[in-house]
């Protein structure tokens, strides 16, 4: 149930539907924070990482529906546990690779 309610601009504010993402200062999300209709905060993850962005798995947790981890991007549980969907390319944080060539190689 999500609660609406109008503001001083006109605008109808909806509790409930919003994320919010805390990061560090190299933009990797931390802690995900969502609003809630009893107007207290609900955790949906928090995450350490290891240097190449592998999330430290004894000090991390994620509720099941959010699919996000290092440097805000999806995860791709399809290929390993550490697989990162870049957009072009996928990042293994295992071993801190990219798993293909960049596409725009014969570009540049």
């Amino acid at each position: 149930m999500l609660l609406s309610y109008p503001n001083d601009n006109g605008y109808t504010l909806t509790l409930g539907e919003r994320i919010y993402e805390l990061s560090n200062h190299l933009g990797n999300v931390l802690v995900t924070l969502t609003d809630n209709i009893e107007q207290t905060t609900r955790l949906v993850s928090a995450t350490d990482y290891y240097p190449f962005g592998m999330a430290i798995h004894s000090r991390s947790w994620q509720s099941e529906g959010y699919r996000f981890g290092f440097n805000g991007m999806e995860n791709d549980k399809d290929l390993n546990d550490g697989a990162i969907d870049f957009g072009a390319r996928i990042y293994d944080s295992r071993i801190g690779r990219w798993l293909s060539v960049d596409p725009l190689t014969n570009v540049y």
